[in-house]
């Protein structure tokens, strides 16, 4: 099996099916999948479980709370509970 690229996927969407659709295109293939503040705020914590369980790849949850404060959590499978 080949290493994954690299490669950062910014998923900069407010359609799920879209978000699912670029995550399963890219799986195995890409590093990380970076889900943002849109993301977080049109889909919430349902969002990130839907991307994690079409996926393998690690997720980087990507919070911005403002210009000039960015608070961020790198999240692999099994380390972030989304189900709560």
């Amino acid at each position: 099996m080949n290493k994954p690229a690299p490669i950062v996927l910014a998923v900069d969407t407010n359609d799920l099916e879209v978000a699912k659709a670029w995550v399963g295109a890219t799986d195995g293939v890409i590093s990380v999948v970076k889900l943002g503040l849109e993301f977080y705020t049109t889909f919430g914590n349902e969002g990130i479980k839907a991307i994690a369980d079409s996926c393998n790849t690690d997720i980087f949850l990507d919070l911005k709370a403002s210009r000039y404060s960015a608070h961020s959590c790198r999240c692999s499978k099994g380390c972030f509970n989304v189900a709560s």
